[in-house]
């Protein structure tokens, strides 16, 4: 008989565990990943070289800025220069001479409608206003026009000329009887400058209110609203024209046309646009 195997006899001690945790810490040791180790050291200098880019942005602006503030300068400048000057050579006047007439004088109607003819008087049936006159075979009654004849200035009167046997016989002035009186000189001739520009100036007062609206309905119904330029005004035009596949209205404003004609040239260039502009808001 074979006896069973006696397991007892062979005594097997237990194995330690061992654990990660269990080793002393003083043998553990941080290694960078290949990753880490590439990266590391291009850190700082990313950072240092944004903030480079940044200030060399900074100082470019300031250039520019500064750069942009003399040109303003400049412009500012050229501006006042041309309105404190002579903004624009009016042609020299030459006027007849006064006429005078008197009690006395060989004088017909038609002479005397032919010299007012000449100096741009209307003949109408009945007299209303100056620059009129009306005439008759013996008499003529004249609306006199308000003059300046040197340092004396004669206010509109209404003259009543009698004739009779070719000579005057009896004068008025705004129904007042008078023995002379003194006729509007005529234009004769108008010298201009060599830029060949012909002007007469009045004064805001003499134009017709409904002549500055229609201007201003045309060329630039916000004038009263903005600034010299219109950035609404643009984006309008510039809608307009688009729709339309061509240029069917500008955007320019009536200070920008008047810096044009007075200031700038008619190129059509970026650079003109912005001076324009400039110039405009100067204004």
């Amino acid at each position: 008989m074979t006896k069973p195997p006696n397991n007892k006899s062979k005594s097997t001690k237990p194995i330690p565990k061992t654990s990660a945790k269990s080793a002393p810490k003083s043998t553990r040791k941080k290694t960078a990943t290949p990753k880490q180790q590439e990266l590391a050291p291009n850190a700082p200098q990313k950072a240092s070289w944004t903030k480079r880019f940044f200030i060399t942005c900074l100082k470019l602006s300031l250039v520019v800025l500064g750069a942009l503030a003399l040109y303003v300068i400049y412009l500012d400048a050229k501006v006042q220069d041309k309105f404190e000057g002579q903004r624009w050579q009016v042609p020299v006047q030459i006027y007849s001479h006064a006429e005078i007439i008197s009690q006395g004088r060989p004088l017909s109607t038609q002479q005397l409608a032919e010299v007012l003819k000449r100096a741009g008087y209307q003949r109408v049936n009945k007299v209303w206003r100056a620059g009129q006159f009306a005439q008759s075979s013996k008499r003529i009654i004249i609306f006199r026009r308000a003059f300046e004849l040197g340092n004396l200035t004669l206010d509109a009167s209404k003259l009543t000329i009698d004739i009779a046997d070719g000579r005057v016989s009896k004068l008025y002035k705004n129904e007042s009887p008078v023995k002379r009186i003194q006729l509007e000189p005529h234009l004769v001739a108008r010298m201009v400058s060599d830029d060949k520009e012909d002007r007469v100036l009045v004064g805001l007062e003499e134009v017709p209110e409904s002549l500055l609206d229609t201007l201003l309905l045309v060329e630039d119904r916000d004038f009263y609203f903005h600034h010299g330029v219109s950035p609404l005004g643009i984006a309008r035009a510039l809608y307009q024209n688009i729709a339309a596949g061509r240029t069917v209205q500008g955007g320019s404003t009536l200070t920008q046309q008047l810096v044009k004609n007075m200031y700038l040239t008619r190129d059509k260039t970026l650079v003109r646009k912005f001076n324009e502009a400039i110039m405009s808001l100067l204004l």
